[in-house]
């Protein structure tokens, strides 16, 4: 809509985070940078300067996690200093919670049941509800699958590792190899 300001001010907010907010009517202006890329996750180049601000790129992860680790390498190796969650130690709020599920399919797609109490909550059976998994993610975090990345251009489940390499704007130096000594391709 031209000549609203508020929608103006709002999308120059957006463009210093490196986020672009919807237009108006959709209820996102309120969100932080973090959520906004959760939920609406582009980059805004319509303004874009020419000299870009860098990206902000946050991760939860977990580092006894050889994919959560293998993942926080990639983001580094490409010139970013994530914003680092130890997501069991500092678990997500529930809006934050239910957000990053919708972005990356849904609470069951965000669900870990390795190594979890999922079977014995029953969340595996098939039509557990998102509110049910999502209730229990927030009382027991290490149902919440990993590593999340969530950046500008997306908020992803980063499984497999190379999964990162969509979401990020820089490629990895030649010779990167993970740390099973193999290297990362594109999926």
């Amino acid at each position: 809509m031209p000549g609203n300001r508020r929608l103006d001010q709002l999308n120059a907010r957006a463009l210093y985070a490196n986020v672009s907010m919807p237009r108006a009517g959709l209820g996102r202006a309120s969100c932080t940078p973090a959520i906004a890329a959760a939920k609406s996750p582009r980059i805004n180049n319509r303004h874009a300067s020419t000299t870009a601000a860098p990206m902000t790129i946050t991760i939860w992860h977990n580092p006894k996690c050889g994919t959560s680790r293998n993942v926080l390498a990639m983001v580094r190796a490409t010139g970013v200093e994530p914003t680092v969650v130890e997501y069991l130690k500092t678990p997500p709020d529930a809006v934050t919670l239910a957000r990053v599920a919708a972005a990356v399919g849904g609470a069951a797609k965000l669900m870990r049941a390795k190594g979890t109490p999922a079977e014995q909550l029953g969340l595996d059976k098939p039509g557990t509800s998102d509110a049910v998994i999502l209730a229990a993610m927030a009382e027991h975090p290490i149902l919440i699958n990993r590593p999340v990345v969530i950046a500008p251009r997306g908020t992803i489940l980063a499984r497999p590792s190379e999964r990162v390499l969509a979401v990020l704007d820089g490629s990895l130096p030649p010779g990167f190899l993970k740390e099973d000594g193999k290297p990362a391709t594109r999926p």
